[in-house]
């Protein structure tokens, strides 16, 4: 890089070098100007497949004079689609139509009789789900969505299973017999808690967790609000009785939403163990509180002491157990 492309003579690197600051605001300018100008070249190399995209407002083509860029309504970027309304709906329903095209693409292995149902279950879950449901931690999903979500993920489903839609049999014993009782919209949800507890437990600094919490500001339309993302993640938390600062702790976010976390009730429970085993010992032992120890036998007709053996304690358990 010239010194002269930013502004300075060739007699002022050591003056630049002396002083820190002056330094690095050249390395800064030099290092930009080395990225624009690359920009610039590979943007006029392919001027024909450069288009661009405006989210909620008007734009038009733009004239350069090396060739014109084109407005587009939508555009594909890292796998999803992104459209000028700024809504989901675009990526969902391209998402539907791969998982619907994958489905038929594996017909054959889906209706095979030499391929287990386990063997099937797992390329549901790894083929079919993966590109059905990319992306979709960021998706506000209505009720008509779902439902057809739902109708691609039993489409793969009735074929694994080897049932006809024409036997006229239920969804859920379908599912039972795949042993794939979960949804996949249930699997979404799960997804979008774990992506929104992640992202609430990044610092407040951070671009997600900023935009999140913003609010835009001005006056609402007429009319019934839109259903945000935000809004379905707060009815989710309150389907599975979460609480805002649960997420703070990870490894209980996880659990809870997976319905793992064990409840109020079994966490009080080693308390209520230890009530009993306090009633057993002054009931039924002879022994003193420091030497809790030794085994006791819940057993009124065989008082435990100190010279007997835990051997001897087990078979009358034993005999009094039969």
């Amino acid at each position: 890089m010239d010194l002269r492309e930013v502004g300075y003579d060739d007699r002022d690197w050591i003056n630049l070098v002396q002083d820190r600051d002056q330094w690095r605001a050249y390395v800064r300018a030099a290092v930009n100007l080395r990225i624009f100008s690359i920009f610039i070249l590979r943007l006029i190399s392919s001027m024909s497949k450069t288009e661009y995209l405006v989210i909620g407002g008007d734009g038009r083509n733009i004239k350069l004079p090396q060739g014109i860029i084109k407005i587009v309504k939508e555009f594909k970027y890292l796998g999803s689609v992104l459209h000028e309304t700024g809504n989901c709906k675009a990526d969902i329903d391209y998402r539907i139509m791969q998982g619907r095209g994958a489905i038929k693409m594996l017909n054959g292995v889906l209706w095979s009789r030499t391929i287990t149902m386990q063997t099937k279950k797992r390329i549901l879950e790894v083929i079919v789900e993966n590109i059905l449901t990319y992306g979709a931690e960021g998706w506000s999903l209505s009720e008509g969505q779902k439902s057809k979500i739902q109708a691609v993920e039993m489409d793969g489903i009735r074929r694994g299973a080897r049932i006809s839609r024409l036997e006229k049999r239920r969804n859920e014993d379908v599912r039972r017999i795949m042993n794939m009782e979960e949804s996949v919209i249930a699997r979404i949800e799960s997804r979008q808690l774990q992506w929104y507890g992640h992202v609430r437990r990044m610092d407040e600094g951070r671009w997600p967790n900023v935009l999140l919490q913003w609010s835009p500001a001005g006056r609402k339309k007429r009319g019934r609000p839109r259903n945000s993302w935000k809004a379905g993640i707060l009815r989710m938390m309150n389907d599975k009785g979460l609480n805002e600062q649960d997420w703070n702790d990870r490894r209980r976010w996880k659990m809870e939403i997976k319905g793992t976390y064990p409840p109020s009730g079994v966490l009080e429970a080693p308390k209520k163990l230890e009530k009993i085993y306090k009633k057993l010992h002054s009931r039924n032992a002879m022994l003193s509180k420091d030497k809790l120890s030794f085994p006791i036998c819940p057993y009124p007709h065989f008082q435990a002491t100190e010279r007997e053996s835990s051997s001897q304690c087990t078979m009358v358990q034993a005999q009094f157990a039969r």
